[in-house]
Protein backbone atom coordinates (compact mmCIF):
# COMPACT_ATOMS: atom_id res chain seq x y z
CA UNK A 1 0.00 0.00 0.00
CA UNK A 2 1.64 3.09 -0.77
CA UNK A 3 1.39 6.22 1.57
CA UNK A 4 -0.13 9.83 0.24
CA UNK A 5 1.23 13.18 0.92
CA UNK A 6 -0.83 15.95 0.22
CA UNK A 7 1.43 19.15 0.51
CA UNK A 8 -0.79 22.39 0.19
CA UNK A 9 -0.20 25.48 -0.92
CA UNK A 10 -1.86 29.06 -1.27
CA UNK A 11 0.04 31.77 -2.64
CA UNK A 12 3.02 31.78 -4.53
CA UNK A 13 5.92 32.36 -1.93
CA UNK A 14 4.78 29.11 -0.60
CA UNK A 15 5.88 26.94 -3.77
CA UNK A 16 9.66 27.92 -2.93
CA UNK A 17 9.18 26.89 0.72
CA UNK A 18 7.89 23.32 -0.43
CA UNK A 19 10.51 22.63 -3.46
CA UNK A 20 12.69 20.75 -1.16
CA UNK A 21 10.06 18.95 -0.09
CA UNK A 22 8.85 17.61 -3.00
CA UNK A 23 12.53 17.18 -4.12
CA UNK A 24 13.39 15.11 -0.95
CA UNK A 25 10.01 13.14 -1.93
CA UNK A 26 11.32 12.22 -5.65
CA UNK A 27 14.47 11.02 -4.11
CA UNK A 28 12.62 8.89 -1.68
CA UNK A 29 10.53 7.17 -4.59
CA UNK A 30 13.44 7.09 -7.02
CA UNK A 31 14.88 4.57 -4.36
CA UNK A 32 11.52 2.72 -4.10
CA UNK A 33 9.59 4.05 -0.99
CA UNK A 34 5.89 3.47 -1.92
CA UNK A 35 4.53 6.86 -2.03
CA UNK A 36 3.09 9.17 -3.67
CA UNK A 37 2.11 13.15 -3.68
CA UNK A 38 -0.23 15.30 -4.20
CA UNK A 39 -0.20 19.22 -4.95
CA UNK A 40 -2.94 21.43 -3.36
CA UNK A 41 -3.36 24.81 -4.66
CA UNK A 42 -5.73 27.16 -3.06
CA UNK A 43 -5.67 29.73 -5.37
CA UNK A 44 -4.97 32.13 -2.58
CA UNK A 45 -4.55 35.34 -4.37
CA UNK A 46 -5.01 34.18 -7.39
CA UNK A 47 -5.30 37.33 -10.33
Amino acid sequence: MKMLIDIIAGARPNFMKIAPIISALDVHIANGNKLNYGLIHTGQYYE
